[in-house]
């Protein structure tokens, strides 16, 4: 029976790392294709508060948002420009937003199929003109699409939860058990870098996603020789 539980909870791990680095690697892989789809870059200074989602099903329509927020003591007028991906050319669209000293807005399009390129991807770049005293910000996102019978709204947060869940067992039961496992040493970093990697990848920060990436990589590596030096003892020790 112990030994039944502890190949359930070493499968929910596995499980929980493997949607979680997915769902990372998806997220990532959609942001990095936007730096290079072909938009101009404007600005040297990244631009925050855009929320661009990370998976969208084929015949979903979502949104892209940006709160901009004037941390200036005096009035500013800013325009926005932003492109979104179309088969043919980027739908452009320009906004300009009053705000005064400390005031924030929300601007947001509507992204759907009709923006799908490249067979799989939505691109979409914002930018925000100078407004003295703040410089050219800008910032490129991509949406990865998904053939899911689930929108992306409720698939990303789902594999989330998997991932989360699965991990969490997949450590709680050895703990419960007392088990001395040699890979137990690098299970919970693992699982920390995973939770990271979802965490970056899915707020935009695709750099720290791709070293997150390799990390997980490297230590599943580790937990791998760990296993695999651990049978070669027993062994040993039998013979």
């Amino acid at each position: 029976m112990k030994r039944t539980i502890l190949i359930l909870g070493l499968i929910a791990y596995i499980l929980g790392v493997s949607v979680g680095s997915g769902l990372a690697l998806l997220a990532t892989w959609a942001d990095l294709e936007a730096q290079f789809y072909g938009f101009y870059r404007r600005a040297n200074a990244s631009l925050r508060g855009v929320s661009c989602p990370a998976l969208m099903s084929p015949t979903e329509q979502a949104q892209v948002t940006l709160r901009l927020t004037n941390p200036t003591s005096r009035a500013l007028s800013p325009v926005v420009r932003a492109e979104i991906s179309t088969p043919l050319l980027p739908e452009v669209s320009l906004n300009r937003v009053d705000l005064g000293p400390g005031e924030s807005a929300t601007l947001t399009w509507t992204i759907g199929r009709q923006n799908i390129d490249l067979e799989r991807f939505i691109f979409v770049s914002v930018l925000v003109y100078a407004s003295y005293p703040l410089p050219d910000r800008q910032i490129m996102c991509g949406v990865l699409i998904v053939p899911s019978p689930l929108p992306g709204r409720l698939l990303t947060p789902l594999a989330v939860l998997v991932s989360l869940v699965g991990m969490g067992i997949g450590l709680f039961v050895p703990w419960r058990q007392r088990v001395s496992w040699s890979a137990w040493r690098t299970m919970p970093a693992l699982a920390v870098v995973v939770a990271g990697a979802m965490a970056f990848s899915l707020a935009g920060a695709w750099g720290m996603g791709i070293l997150l990436l390799i990390l997980i990589g490297l230590l599943i590596l580790i937990t791998l020789g760990l296993i695999l030096v651990a049978d070669l003892r027993a062994e040993a020790e039998v013979g």
